[in-house]
């Protein structure tokens, strides 16, 4: 059994986890998951039991769960689950009282790295991987630093 992958997500003012494991030989599955505020919104699994016969199964297992991980952080920022996440935050909104105006910015914390996108710009982005995504923001913030 291989350790997982966890990300907090804020988008849309809400906070997201997504958490990917691997159930094990015993268990041969790939699974993420895409939690807020403890509930499961959406799930992937996958399958590896017809790789156990190899002798480094273990590295493919290592690859399918960061390919799956970061597919899960994807669909969010490109906006596949803002139905459901419109209606959880209508429902937050409306249990709190709402002074402040809504962002139009989303926030990525991924291995410790702070994104700020601005939520339109996500549908420009969607031709992109999540690591050109990744680094864009990298490459871009270093250089602001750097004057």
């Amino acid at each position: 059994m291989l350790l997982g992958y966890n990300t907090n997500l804020s988008y849309k003012e809400m906070v997201f986890h997504i958490q990917t494991e691997d159930g094990g030989i015993k268990n041969p599955l790939v699974i993420t998951h895409l939690y807020y505020k403890g509930a499961i919104l959406a799930s992937k699994k996958t399958s590896y039991a017809d790789i156990l016969s190899i002798t480094d199964f273990q590295e493919t297992v290592r690859e399918i769960m960061e390919k799956q991980h970061k597919s899960m952080i994807k669909a969010v920022l490109m906006g596949r689950f803002d139905n459901i996440m419109d209606k959880l935050l209508s429902k937050d909104n409306a249990s709190a009282s709402n002074d402040e105006q809504p962002s139009n910015d989303m926030h990525v914390r991924h291995n410790n790295i702070v994104l700020k996108v601005n939520e339109n710009k996500h549908k420009q982005q969607a031709k992109k991987t999540m690591d050109e995504i990744l680094l864009e923001h990298i490459t871009k913030r270093k250089s602001e630093t750097d004057r």
